[in-house]
């Protein structure tokens, strides 16, 4: 009873030190009982100073919802920034190919993907030359960011095909300059992945690699626009 007691009295001591002070650690809403003068949480639970705009829980203690014991940490969900910025690292690099941008007959130009041997050894490649084609993550790195819409208009600034959003279209000219391909892998060469219709450029950075597969295709019947068909109709076809 004494130790009740005990506790009970330390409840009350640092309720009110932290009242008079006006500062300190104050207990996330819900959490667990707070060891005196510890600032540690029972039951993993977290705990911040009451900042600019917090209100402070002015309740005892022992009027504050409790967590069972053992219900685990009381954890706060986050919330996705819609500021968030993301970095990536470039994987590897396209060598050889072309070297200026066309803008079709890409079947049959071979090329080199070279992996980082300072990141990856021949292990992450393990088990790829089981497949025939690759999809290609990569980085349109010579287009200039000033230069980047996104209003409508017309693919190829063709005057007979409408106007498109930049999402309902492939331009290099993106927000995050990201494109992605699929290619035929011909070999492979100890972190050397010899490529054949990539319409990546050389030097361009390689920013993820998966083996193509044929149950990612769509199960349901594809649909597309006229125009965007006259678009492709000659992109993978052989050069002349």
């Amino acid at each position: 009873m004494d130790f009740c007691v005990r506790r009970a009295e330390l409840r009350v001591a640092l309720v009110q030190r932290h009242r008079v002070v006006g500062r300190g650690p104050q207990l996330e809403s819900g959490c667990g009982d707070m060891h005196a003068e510890s600032g540690v949480a029972d039951h993993g639970s977290t705990v911040r100073d009451a900042g600019p705009g917090r209100t402070r829980d002015s309740r005892p203690f022992h009027a504050r919802p409790r967590r069972p014991i053992g219900a685990g940490p009381c954890k706060t969900p986050a919330m996705p920034s819609e500021t968030s910025q993301y970095i990536l690292h470039r994987i590897g690099t396209v060598l050889g190919g072309r070297d200026e941008w066309v803008e079709d007959n890409w079947y049959g130009v071979t090329a080199t993907i070279r992996l980082d041997a300072s990141r990856f050894d021949p292990g992450a490649v393990q088990g790829l030359d089981a497949f025939s084609h690759l999809e290609v993550v990569f980085l349109f790195d010579r287009v200039d960011p000033a230069k980047i819409r996104t209003d409508p208009r017309p693919s190829r600034g063709n005057p007979q095909w409408p106007p498109v959003g930049v999402f309902a279209g492939h331009g290099p000219f993106r927000p995050n300059r990201l494109g992605v391909s699929r290619c035929r892998l011909l070999g492979m060469d100890g972190l050397d992945l010899h490529v054949a219709d990539l319409d990546a450029l050389d030097r361009t950075p390689v920013l993820d690699i998966k083996p193509y597969m044929r149950e990612f295709e769509p199960i349901d019947p594809v649909s597309q626009p006229g125009w965007s068909r006259e678009l492709m109709q000659d992109y993978y076809r052989a050069d002349r």
